[in-house]
């Protein structure tokens, strides 16, 4: 299997400045963002990623790349899980799998 370039990026509230989403790709992660945005303005997206999206327009959230992964897809879920452990205490947008063998194996420095 070959290695490729996951981002791990993150969502910012414009209004408060706090994380609201974790999330991987494999894609430039502005891409990544502009597609959640588009999805929640045109089609109506009923995630609550997407009503957050809804909400704070005209504003956009801000994105901030948490890590970069030289990898397969499973180092990038990893890593993606470490990064939602990590900010889980502002109350993200998305369920975190408390009970995943990678959310209990990782430690929080």
């Amino acid at each position: 299997m070959t290695d490729s370039k996951h981002y791990i990026y993150v969502l910012i509230d414009p209004n408060t400045g706090l994380p609201r989403y974790v999330g991987r790709t494999s894609k430039s992660a502005n891409a990544r963002a502009r597609e959640h945005i588009r999805l929640a303005h045109h089609d109506n997206g009923p995630s609550r990623l997407h009503r957050w999206i809804r909400d704070i327009s005209p504003k956009s959230p801000a994105i901030m790349i948490a890590q970069v992964i030289v990898g397969d897809s499973k180092d990038a879920a990893r890593a993606e899980i470490k990064w939602q452990k990590r900010l889980e205490r502002f109350d993200l947008l998305q369920w975190v799998d408390r009970t995943s063998h990678n959310y209990r194996t990782l430690v929080n420095t």
